[in-house]
Parts: C-alpha cells; sequence; structure tokens
C-alpha cells in the first residue's frame, strides 16, 4: 500500500503523522505479520523542507527527500511504482501547492487505487481539511480511502470538545463540519506527544525505535533487572552497576513515552490495518 500524508494548509503536523505514526503503524503490522520489523520508504515532496533530517538516523526509515515540480513528481511516480511493488511506501507532501499538484497527477492513474490519503488536522479549523477532501474527490473519486486526523489530542476533554471545528459547539456557535456527513471519510485521533516528539527528534529516530526497550524490557520490575545483570556477572556494589541502572531506567523511561503515545493511537493503526487488509 501507499499511505499519502497531505493538507493544503502547512503547520497541521503531515511530517509528524507520516513519520512518525504511519511508520510505527506498519511496524505494528510487520510484527503481527513476520514476527519482525521491516524498513519503509518514505517520500517526501518538498525540497524546501527537509523533514527526513528528524529520522535519519533511523535504521528502519529509508528517506527519499524529492523535488516537487510536476517533472520530479513524475519521475517519483515512477519510482514509487516500483518500489511499491515489493514495499509499503509513506509518501508526506508539503505545501498547498504541492498538494494540488500531486492530487492532479492522480487524476485517471491507477496508482491511486493503491494509496490511502491520511489528512492531518489541527484543533483551530477544519476548512483546510474539507478543501484537501473535496479535492481528493474531484481527482481521485469518490472511493478515495480518507483518515483525517485529528493531531495533538490531549485526552482531558472529550474529541468533541476538543475538536468543536469538526464537531461543533453549541457554546461558542460553531457549526459542525460538512465532514461528518461524509460517511466515507474515517476519524482518528493522534496523541498530543511533544516532549517524546523533541526526544526523538534530538536523536533523528522514529517513536516506534524509541519505543523498543520498553517493548523488550519494560515488563521486567527493578528486581528482575537487578537479578538478570547479578547472573550476567555485575557486582550491585559498584559505582559502574549504579550508573547502568540510572541510565537504563532513564532510558526505560522514555522508551515507555512511547509505547504509550503508540496505545493511544490504536484506532488509528486499526483502520489503516482494514484497509490494507481489505486491498
Amino acid at each position: 500500500m501507499i499511505y499519502v500524508g497531505l493538507n493544503t494548509k502547512g503547520g497541521v503536523g503531515k511530517s509528524t503523522t507520516t513519520h512518525q505514526f504511519v511508520t510505527a503503524g506498519l511496524q505494528i503490522r510487520y510484527n503481527k505479520l513476520y514476527g519482525k520489523e521491516k524498513p519503509v520508504i518514505i517520500y517526501e515532496f518538498d525540497k524546501h523542507t527537509n523533514s527526513l533530517n528528524r529520522v535519519s538516523n533511523d535504521a528502519l526509515i529509508i528517506c527519499k527527500n524529492v523535488g516537487a515540480s510536476t517533472k520530479e513528481m513524475s519521475t517519483a511516480f515512477a519510482e514509487i511504482e516500483f518500489d511499491s511493488i515489493h514495499n509499503d511506501i509513506v509518501i508526506d507532501i508539503g505545501g498547498a501547492d504541492n498538494t494540488e499538484r500531486f492530487l492532479s497527477m492522480l487524476e485517471d492513474n491507477p496508482i491511486a487505487s493503491k494509496m490511502i490519503f491520511i489528512i492531518p488536522e489541527e484543533k483551530q479549523s477544519s476548512n483546510d481539511a474539507v478543501r484537501t477532501i473535496w479535492l481528493l474527490r474531484e481527482t481521485v473519486g469518490e472511493d478515495a480511502k480518507i483518515l483525517l486526523a485529528l493531531n495533538y489530542y490531549s485526552g482531558l476533554k472529550s474529541v468533541e470538545e476538543e475538536y468543536p471545528f469538526v464537531y461543533g459547539s453549541k457554546e461558542y456557535g460553531i457549526k459542525a463540519s460538512d465532514i461528518l456527513s461524509d460517511e466515507k471519510v474515517k476519524i482518528a485521533t493522534l496523541p498530543e506527544s511533544n516532549t517524546l516528539l523533541a526526544l526523538a527528534y534530538l536523536e533523528k529516530k522514529s517513536i516506534w525505535s524509541f519505543g523498543e526497550e520498553y517493548r523488550k524490557f519494560g515488563k521486567l520490575s527493578v528486581e528482575e533487572r537487578i537479578k538478570e545483570w547479578k547472573e550476567k556477572g555485575d557486582d550491585e556494589k559498584s559505582d559502574a552497576f549504579r550508573e547502568k541502572f540510572i541510565k537504563n531506567t532513564l532510558s526505560l523511561n522514555v522508551s515507555k513515552l512511547s509505547f504509550d503515545a503508540l496505545e493511544k493511537s490504536s484506532l488509528f493503526f486499526r483502520i489503516l490495518e482494514e484497509w490494507h487488509d481489505a486491498q
């Protein structure tokens, strides 16, 4: 499958959604199917902003930054079609002009049938998401698989309260978005993960890779970890043992942030998986 993150508005979390959460969903799928991870190819159509630098140290992500001119997109489309024969592909479309150009090239293009379109949206508006959906309907058609990803969900209020521009608000006199009347559009939230993302980007890795240590060792108690190290010959009374324990504990705490963020994204992952299985 080909997973496309797009929105005619910038700054709504397209790169975070595609580089972090879509790739994590694919790794969850690979672990279920094959019992192991598999590298994911990400194409970023934006020469001016190379967001892929943020995950450039991640061994599970193959980064391809390409231009967004018509000629560059045409060449990339041929590459994507070939790469998608044996791989899942993730595409990050940067900017309004790039989005419209990309969609215009999908009109009557059979590759569109292999695509799932993910539209990240923030809390302040839904107008750009509505416009992006309209463009998708005009170019790809009524059968386009569209998932609206409501970014930065804190969980402190209900989804309806946190996203009034989607669900409407009587209190503030905001009308519900037309998106809700489109039965073919799926909706899922993605959690607010600013601390986790800052740490992941500092290491230039994905949050999936950040969560690896917790997935492996997170269920071990403190006593079990100490016992395991002692059995390997570590001296519990040494300074080196103390430093190792502190470093391991800090690493596990950060890793757990990743684990928790992915747990909170289960609906998002389930929708993607259902579409993938139905293809």
